[in-house]
């Protein structure tokens, strides 16, 4: 009853479903993607991993950013009710219980209640032993409670090869331990490369069928009892003054306590499996255990070898495996928007704090209209006439189409068959996703695909995805011509059997604003150079020694004869500059003072244009606003307004796409990048044979890459 009601969350193509065998049977936890009941393939939550335990119950593993979401959805079924984290700290006080007469299936919110630490790398396993220390059998004999099951999985886990790769056991499988306290054994840290001798022991192995080949027991129900753990176990958990008590004036520790701790181990393989995507697979083991002791374990796992790495590093390496990152990497759930519009507000405000003199040009020379944001809407309008580009007339508005929702295709299978028609150039696409979507659905849909650079370039997230020209392509097949340089413009090169294709530069504005006001400057020019005359002539009489300058009383008193001007007359306030007048500093100001009339005038005419372009647009701007929140669009001054208005067109080549995350993959030692194009724009990628130029968005040069359709999948 329980799997049927919680499977409305999942869809069969997409993903497993909670009724998945290996699931159910206790023994593997199954990655999931889960949907709003009712609303595929719109309303996508995020990704999630689920086990059973053998007495019934059902963890479910979800990202903290989709939490809201889920349990928003599940009011909806009446069958289910949910205890949130402050009724939990009641019932530990015992102040409220869970009623007889209450809904049957009940949902509890064990957030902050259970630590798990992800270990990557192949040698997570041998690390791992290290750190933790079985109970004996004859321990197990003394404890009050179901510890039966504990047995057949510790002599499981013994029997398993030290140095065993966890990519090579079943994904998802899972391994509950009864341990000691992580604080009674402290691994001793790996001796340096130098003093470590050969030994085949210490080499990693890849275990025969009969290494493991008896079936992983199933594991006990004890650990997921979270109400046994906290009630019965953690009281005997010995405090930090206990235990320094009972280890002082001891050469040793003591090998065990009446503290007992059941954790989780799941071994996982993150891979991508994609015939024409070869990526490397990422080994890792999770660890979980109680919130009680999870310093503690943390503790133990860094004296163990293990070292801690930071968002940034894990990113990159799910990168590596072909993987995208949640919520960043997801643009059709709630979770993805609200992070890409924090990232775009963060970058905004970045931008807006370097002087005007060293910000990147994105409008004026590098022809980037939304540099912060990915707007997908847009995009998604100019690709849905049935594959053909769509240039809308100037003045016309499409808002009932940017407003439409659009999703990500993760049907499994219409990827499949999208990338054999995209490989071997079939036509069966279009009729398969008419059946799976309908017609108007096919508008709103963006494709996963995954971009690998075939010679240079490292794209970065919100990079370009646009499409290369004829002349583009003849320059990238080598043709002779092209390398000749017959017909080629003036934004492409070729240089040392590299092609160079660079994206030509919008007139500037500094341009612009100049021949503007040409003539005005010309008459200030006129004005300057008289002015600069006149100011020699008077520098050079200065300079003459004993010379006074009589003209203003010569000519009041011209005709008459003998006239000598008073002492009092001629008698002036003058400063130390113009007494010791030196020909320098004039000349600095007044270029300083040319310089300030031409920024004035040139902020005047850039004002007033804004103005009038700003005038006709002002009631299409505030309807298309939506959200009242400021814009995250860069103004461009440019001479077309119609060109302004086409997220496709503002530069040379169609955009088709944009990249979520790109980096160099030192994997395949080569830029690779995973994006989403419009399916529409799937029909002009299949003429040029799955080539695309991709150009970061700080960038103006292209550089070609192979487009491949892409599954989608998010790591948690």
């Amino acid at each position: 009853m329980l799997s049927e009601t919680l499977s409305q969350f999942c869809q069969k193509k997409v993903s497993p479903t909670f009724a998945h065998l290996g699931a159910i049977s206790g023994r593997q936890e199954v990655p999931l993607m889960l949907f709003s009941p009712g609303k595929y393939p719109n309303g996508f939550l995020g990704p999630a991993r689920v086990s059973w335990a053998t007495d019934g119950r059902l963890s479910l593993w979800v990202h903290p950013a989709m939490e809201r979401e889920l349990l928003a959805e599940m009011p909806k079924f009446p069958q289910i009710s949910v205890v949130s984290p402050p009724q939990i700290k009641q019932m530990e006080k015992g102040t409220a219980q869970f009623g007889e007469n209450e809904k049957p299936i009940k949902l509890v919110n064990l957030r902050n209640r259970l630590c798990r630490f992800h270990l990557i790398g192949p040698k997570a396993i041998a690390f791992l032993r290290k750190v933790i220390r079985l109970v004996g059998d004859d321990e197990l004999d003394q404890q009050t409670g179901d510890f039966e099951p504990f047995r057949e999985m510790h002599r499981w886990w013994r029997d398993l090869p030290a140095n065993v790769l966890p990519g090579n056991l079943q994904d998802g499988q899972i391994a509950v331990l009864l341990v000691e306290d992580p604080r009674l054994f402290r691994a001793v840290p790996t001796p340096p490369p130098q003093q470590q001798q050969y030994n085949d022991q210490h080499r990693l192995v890849h275990p025969t069928p009969d290494d493991h080949s008896r079936r992983l027991p199933a594991p006990a129900s004890l650990f997921s009892d979270w109400q046994f753990f906290h009630q019965n176990l953690l009281p005997k958990r010995l405090t930090h003054s206990e235990f320094e008590t009972l280890c002082a004036g001891k050469l040793a520790r003591p090998r065990r306590t009446d503290f007992k701790i059941p954790i989780s181990i799941v071994f996982r393989r993150i891979s991508i499996p994609s015939p024409s995507i070869k990526n490397f697979a990422l080994n890792c083991v999770d660890l979980i255990c109680p919130s009680g002791v999870g310093y503690d374990f943390w503790l133990a796992l860094q004296f163990g070898g293990f070292r801690a790495i930071g968002i940034h590093d894990k990113r990159a390496l799910d990168f590596e495996a072909g993987i995208g990152t949640f919520p960043d990497d997801c643009a059709d759930c709630c979770a993805g928007k609200l992070a890409t519009q924090m990232e775009a507000k963060s970058l905004m405000e970045k931008f807006e704090r370097k002087p005007c003199n060293r910000r990147v040009p994105y409008g004026e020379e590098l022809n980037v209209a939304h540099p912060f944001t990915f707007e997908w809407d847009k995009l998604l309008s100019e690709w849905s006439s049935n594959g053909q580009h769509r240039r809308q007339q100037k003045g016309s508005t499409d808002e009932e189409a940017n407003k439409a929702p659009f999703f990500i295709l993760r049907d499994r299978q219409a990827l499949k068959r999208l990338d054999l028609w995209l490989r071997r150039s079939r036509s069966t696409a279009q009729p398969m996703l008419e059946e799976c979507f309908g017609t108007t659905a096919r508008d709103s849909v963006l494709v996963p695909v995954f971009l690998r650079m075939k010679r240079r370039g490292v794209p970065k997230r919100l990079a370009l995805i646009s499409l290369p020209t004829d002349h583009d392509l003849q320059l990238l097949n080598g043709s002779a011509a092209a390398e000749h340089g017959g017909g080629g413009g003036g934004d492409r090169m070729v240089m040392n059997s590299t092609v160079i294709i660079r994206e030509k530069a919008r007139k500037s504005r500094r341009q612009t604003m100049d021949d503007t006001s040409t003539s005005a400057e010309d008459d200030d020019n006129d004005k300057e150079k008289e002015e600069d005359r006149k100011a020699a002539s008077s520098s050079s009489a200065r300079h003459i020694p004993e010379f006074i300058s009589l003209s203003h009383h010569e000519e009041q008193q011209r005709g008459v004869a003998h006239f000598f001007p008073s002492v009092e007359e001629c008698e002036q306030l003058l400063s130390l500059e113009a007494i010791f007048p030196d020909g320098a500093d004039d000349k600095d100001r007044r270029r300083k003072a040319r310089n300030v009339r031409k920024r004035v005038k040139k902020r005047a005419k850039m004002i007033s244009n804004r103005k009038e372009a700003a005038a006709p647009q002002g009631e299409g701007e505030e309807a298309s606003g939506g959200g009242g929140g400021p814009s995250m669009e860069v103004q461009m001054e440019i001479g077309d307004e119609s060109e302004r208005q086409q997220a496709t067109e503002e530069a040379t080549r169609k955009l088709i796409g944009r990249v979520v995350r790109g980096d160099y993959a030192f994997t395949s030692a080569q830029g690779m990048a995973l994006g989403f194009v419009p399916l529409g724009a799937l029909e002009a990628v299949l003429r040029t044979g799955g080539i695309v130029l991709v150009r970061n968005t700080s960038s103006k040069y292209y550089h070609p890459a192979q487009l491949h359709i892409h599954s989608v999948e998010q790591n948690i």
